[in-house]
């Protein structure tokens, strides 16, 4: 406990009755500069609502698997033409035997009319017949609420016909070896198809003119209807790229023996990042408005020539530089920093998304641009400091005069006694309070805990119901903390997945919708096992789990779980993560493939 001596009290009190006798007959004006205040974090809006319409049309009654994509048009606003607060729209895809075969919801964010797509592989291997596409848009805060249904007639044609689709797409090549790239061709037809040969490509974009890709060679291969194909093949490079192409395709069916029928991929993106590296990047917690916030970061250009990368950084309370204005910014051979400067113009606290993109050149052009560090979340407190900047005495010559003992006057004049007497008299209580400051901050740093890899995949779900809100619902503060507490560490890449279930459990449905959007977390499709994905996520990106799961049921699949699964706590909104079970060092990864299922 600390203490302070009786007779400085005393002292201390003494001079507040002198200083306050002295001083309390005359007229004190203090001038202090201060800011309005203002809320920060809250707007406040009226809502006008008239009666709100609702529209809902297919573009095509008759869909053809393999030529049609269902395109789907819908329309959710207001007479009176405001924004739609907290509105949604479910839609989903019923099959000829009344199995729901597609679901999805949509926040909507304009009264404007848009449309969305459901591609052809949504039908494959499904039944030809009727199809009913079912919508409901909703909006909690005015009460609105609609039912619509539309059906359409998926046609399968009674000829053979191939597509073919990369499960990985873009595809990230990792050293200048050569690379299988998988690919699935499927027979989305009514009869067989055979003699399939694969003969040459189209280059839409490309950051060199050299490559060597190698497609494998079939020996009357012949898929027959609904069946799929799986290959591989094989690209090599010298140095980092990025390219866009497609292959071509030849073939014939059962029915037409004699026409030959060509088809091409969609396009396939693959992308062999240079060596660039992120070292470590500073996000400060808190900002002072009017005066420059800066976020640094650090990082080295393996290669030998220049890279150029897009840095950005977004928040409600801060206006940060615009980089699409000012152009990328050049990163030259060897060790570099950076720094992105923003001006708070508004109080309160609020998230800042972080991230960065190297753009991809052929030449002076820039034909792509990849994600190096994904976004990160971080949050800042922007405050008005208040200083006292003078003190003087003066005598007023209007109207309004200040009484001897003034309250006001009384008490200010005190409270200023006090605060000179503490700083005098009380050094080694300041001192102790700040070395008690100082020990908390050191209690709640990070961990002094290392990992093997410098990537981590979050499960989004997992972290969400950790710690649960008071209608036991899972909490998305969890998984915005969880990103907090990482992008402090030395990860490199912060990857969240959640599974689709999620957003209609969590607490804050448009707030996590919000996220999805702006990338931060990855949304599972329905009916995607989440806890396969993570694990095959990890292994393709050399990554660490932040998960309580103990994958139980994969362990002989993936017998590296216990090296990489990082355990967790969330207690009273406070992460603390603990070491793994082992301790392997990057050389030791297993170079065992997962045999998952899609």
């Amino acid at each position: 406990m600390l203490k302070f001596p009786f007779n400085k009290w005393i002292s201390l009190v003494v001079i507040s009755i002198v200083v306050t006798m002295l001083t309390t007959g005359s007229q004190l004006y203090i001038a202090a500069h201060q800011n309005p205040q203002t809320s920060g974090n809250t707007l406040s809006s009226t809502y006008e609502f008239a009666n709100a319409t609702f529209t809902f049309e297919l573009e095509k009654l008759n869909v053809t698997r393999g030529e049609d994509d269902l395109i789907i048009t819908f329309g959710f606003k207001f007479t009176n033409e405001t924004l739609i607060p907290d509105a949604t729209i479910d839609y989903n895809i019923t099959n000829p035997l009344g199995v729901i075969i597609y679901h999805k919801s949509i926040l909507v964010t304009t009264n404007e009319t848009f449309n969305e797509t459901v591609e052809w592989d949504t039908f494959n291997s499904e039944p030809e017949g009727v199809y009913n596409v079912t919508a409901v848009a909703n909006s909690t805060a005015t009460g609105f609420s609609s039912q619509a249904l539309e059906v359409f007639n998926l046609i399968i044609l009674p000829v053979g016909r191939i597509r073919m689709s990369f499960p990985n797409n873009p595809f990230y090549i990792e050293s200048n070896e050569s690379t299988n790239i998988p690919f699935t061709l499927t027979n989305i037809g009514g009869t067989n198809v055979t003699d399939i040969n694969i003969n040459g490509y189209n280059v839409f974009e490309s950051t060199i003119e050299d490559f060597d890709i190698f497609t494998p060679l079939f020996s009357n291969l012949t898929i027959a209807s609904d069946e799929v194909y799986e290959n591989n093949i094989i690209f090599i490079a010298d140095g980092y790229l990025y390219k866009r192409l497609s292959l071509n395709l030849q073939y014939y069916t059962i029915d037409e023996p004699e026409k030959i029928k060509f088809t091409s991929s969609p396009p396939l993106e693959i992308i062999y990042l240079p060596d660039l590296v992120i070292h470590n990047y500073q996000i400060p917690e808190n900002a002072t408005l009017g005066e420059e916030y800066r976020i640094t970061f650090n990082l080295t250009n393996g290669e030998e020539e220049v890279l150029y990368i897009d840095a950005y950084a977004e928040s409600e309370l801060i206006e940060f530089e615009d980089y699409e204005t000012i152009g990328a910014i050049p990163v030259s051979s060897g060790y570099n920093q950076f720094s992105i400067i923003g001006i708070p113009h508004t109080e309160g606290t609020d998230a800042i998304w972080f991230w960065i993109e190297i753009e991809w050149r052929y030449g002076e052009s820039v034909i792509h641009s990849t994600p190096i560090l994904y976004t990160v979340i971080s949050f800042v407190n922007v405050m008005n400091l208040t200083v006292v900047t003078t003190i003087e005495t003066t005598i007023v010559t209007t109207n309004e005069t200040i009484g001897f003992f003034d309250p006001v006057v009384t008490y200010a004049t005190i409270l200023t006694s006090l605060l000179l007497g503490i700083g005098y008299f009380s050094r080694d209580v300041i001192r102790g309070i700040a070395t008690k400051t100082k020990f908390r901050k050191q209690e709640h740093s990070f961990a002094e805990i290392t990992y093997p890899y410098d990537t981590v995949i979050l499960d989004g779900s997992n972290i969400a119901w950790e710690e649960k809100n008071a209608d036991n619902k899972p909490k998305l503060n969890n998984i915005e903390i969880m990103i907090n507490k990482l992008s402090r560490a030395n990860f490199k890449k912060i990857i969240t997945v959640a599974d689709a279930a999620l957003r209609y459990q969590i607490d804050d449905q448009k707030k996590l919708d919000r996220l999805v959007k702006e990338g931060a977390i990855k949304m599972l499709p329905a009916r995607v096992d989440g806890d396969k994905f993570i694990l095959r996520l990890a292994e393709e990106e050399d990554g660490m789990i932040i998960s309580n799961d103990m994958f139980k049921e994969f362990r002989e699949q993936a017998p590296w779980i216990d090296e990489r699964r990082i355990p967790y706590t969330i207690l009273t909104s406070e992460v603390w993560l603990h070491p793994t079970s082992v301790s392997p060092t990057p050389k030791e990864k297993n170079d065992e493939t997962l045999a998952f299922d899609s």
